[in-house]
């Protein structure tokens, strides 16, 4: 029975709202949660982690001091950007090949025009994590940050500038304009709260084709704790926003069982967290298929379930193999709802689910349940027993027999008490 509800390998609240329409035992709903949780085609399958709320970071104090960097692809050729986190200011250049030692030097030539940052923050490409690139970093005395493996949402500074450069790119080209000219726009530019790219940069506009007053071509002074103080508020604003529709993870243990997602989006296959990884949310997971650092939004823990010694009850099905375990209190939620982004903006189908996920399903909490339950024991009582349905039938007509014979006995009393009134009132007359 248990596998026949679960053959569309459907949720726990869907498969438990059916079950309650057709079937009931006692200890149907942990019977039916302990398949669901322990199913491998589940598992593998499982939607990807919601995400988790957004880690601030230092703000750095001037501008160049911190760089992002990245190699993007745009119609058909490779190029390697930088932007500062501080002025967003952006540049970059293309490549005639992706070898370590191509962006080792377009890099040289972009740091050469604007100085060597402290600080710059890419991602594991293989150009980026060359011998020759620590030895590079190492000469030029950069401290070089590495984000998680497949996420690029760790650098989203430099991954938005991509997007934007791309659509500059791409628009420039169908429309024939000069793509310098408008980076020139871009880069003089200022945001609602904070100045130009150009003026954090270099103090002043940049001379475009574009007619400007001589005073604003004149360098001036620009206060960067204010800048700081405006990039602390707007980070804030984002966290709040983002933080919205975010939920945090479970910290792992070492030698912890876990399911892990080799890329984005990918299937779920097994794993054991080997150690914690150097990198904020990030751990080293020892799977079939090699060893691998990801970060946790890419890991489902395993450990929320825990062995149950009680046998199940025998009601006639077979588990092919499924280990018994009971869900823990604390992870009952993660384990339940972890799969779900409860994003109602983007997937307003989800607000139906959100609020049906918020009935507990439990008969022995919801006392209406019990008395459904109740009712359908007996029910099917009544259909294993025919004698217990003929005895309550009769019971029901004896009832309605006592019922009826009752009724002709009062219906006589008040004939004959009228009866008694109309003579006592005719003999007063009469008197």
């Amino acid at each position: 029975m248990l596998n026949k509800i679960h053959i569309g390998h459907f949720g726990l609240d869907m498969s438990l709202r059916r079950a309650k329409e057709v079937v009931y035992w006692p200890g149907m709903t942990s019977d039916i949660t302990n398949v669901i949780n322990n199913c491998q085609i589940c598992w593998e399958h499982k939607k990807s982690n919601s995400r988790e709320p957004m880690m601030i970071q230092d703000q750095p104090q001037r501008s160049w001091e911190k760089l992002g960097i990245d190699i993007f692809k745009w119609n058909n050729s490779s190029f390697v950007v930088v932007g500062d986190y501080f002025s967003k200011f952006v540049d970059f250049a293309k490549l005639s090949d992706e070898s370590s030692e191509t962006v080792i030097r377009e890099i040289k030539m972009l740091l050469s025009r604007y100085g060597v940052p402290k600080t710059i923050m890419s991602d594991q490409g293989p150009q980026f994590t060359s011998q020759a690139f620590k030895n590079f970093c190492n000469a030029w005395d950069i401290k070089h940050n590495l984000i998680s493996p497949k996420y690029p949402q760790a650098n989203g500074f430099i991954e938005r500038h991509i997007q934007t450069l791309k659509s500059l790119l791409t628009k420039c080209k169908e429309s024939k304009t000069d793509v310098f000219l408008a980076l020139i726009e871009w880069r003089n530019t200022p945001s609602p709260d904070i100045p130009s790219p150009a003026e954090m940069m270099f103090s002043k506009k940049l001379r475009s084709v574009i007619p400007v007053r001589n005073e604003l071509l004149d360098p001036k002074p620009v206060n960067s704790k204010n800048i700081k103080y405006s990039l602390e508020q707007r980070q804030e604003r984002s966290k709040r926003y983002y933080d919205k529709n975010s939920h945090p993870l479970s910290d792992l243990k070492e030698g912890e069982m876990v399911m892990v997602q080799l890329e984005p989006g990918s299937n779920w296959i097994d794993g054991e967290i080997l150690r914690k990884a150097s990198r904020p949310r990030s751990y080293v997971i020892e799977t079939s298929r090699g060893t691998f650092e990801r970060n946790r939004r890419m890991i489902k823990p395993k450990s929320g379930f825990k062995k149950n010694n009680t046998p199940l009850r025998n009601l006639g099905h077979s588990y092919q193999g499924y280990d018994t375990y009971d869900l823990e209190l604390d992870n009952c939620e993660e384990a339940q709802n972890s799969e779900e982004t409860l994003d109602f903006e983007q997937n307003p189908e989800d607000i139906e689910e959100a609020q049906n996920s918020e009935e507990t399903l439990d008969i022995e909490q919801n006392p209406e349940d019990i008395e459904e339950a109740q009712n359908f024991e007996e029910t099917l009582d009544f259909e294993r027993h025919p004698e217990d349905t003929e005895e309550a039938q009769n019971s029901e007509e004896a009832q309605n027999c006592e019922l009826e014979e009752t009724e002709e006995n009062n219906d006589e009393a008040e004939s004959e008490e009228s009866y008694h009134s109309a003579q006592e009132s005719e003999d007063n007359s009469s008197e």
